[in-house]
């Protein structure tokens, strides 16, 4: 809901496809070259679910062409971020967005839920985040790892193990 010069608007939404969603991500997906690692996929999320949030909004439809033409842009996400001016407002809509779809799971929730479970030494999850913040690692090349047959699983996280292994002597022997 937004209210606009004394007027309540209310928002219309509805979920979208998954097959939508694997569009969208696509569409926000770019390749960039890493030392080491050659090219890597690299998701934009925050354009991924302002996408999500846009496919997902009937009311206002901020792709309509008078709502563009009126916000002196041809971006429908542009056209939301003005017409959503607040930024409580932006983030609500959002979030709202992300819901219907699905998303339920607060995301300050789910980081809380990640940093506990790498602070208590959960091997599995000391290792993505070994992945995605040292190896560079894209979420989406860590979904197609884990959809990767066992054994090649099994020797990555070995030769992550043994990395972090050696990272871990060498911060004792330094002590």
């Amino acid at each position: 809901m937004l209210i606009k010069k004394g007027n309540v608007i209310p928002f219309v939404f509805k979920a979208i496809t998954t097959e939508r969603i694997d569009e969208l991500e696509k569409e926000n997906t770019t390749f960039k070259n890493v030392k080491g690692r050659g090219r890597v996929k690299d998701l934009d999320s925050q354009r991924f679910y302002a996408r999500i949030a846009i496919e997902s909004t009937i009311y206002p439809d901020f792709r309509s062409k008078e709502l563009r033409e009126a916000y002196s842009t041809q971006d429908p996400v542009e056209v939301a971020k003005r017409v959503l001016s607040v930024g409580g407002e932006y983030a609500n809509w959002l979030n709202k967005a992300i819901e219907i779809n699905g998303f339920e799971d607060e995301i300050e929730d789910l980081e809380e839920a990640a940093k506990k479970t790498i602070k208590d030494g959960d091997k599995e999850a000391v290792f993505l985040y070994y992945a995605m913040h040292e190896l560079h690692y894209s979420p989406s090349e860590l979904l197609e790892l884990y959809e990767s047959p066992r054994p090649f699983k099994a020797f990555l996280f070995g030769l992550i193990s043994y990395k972090l292994d050696m990272l871990e002597k060498r911060s004792k022997e330094r002590r």
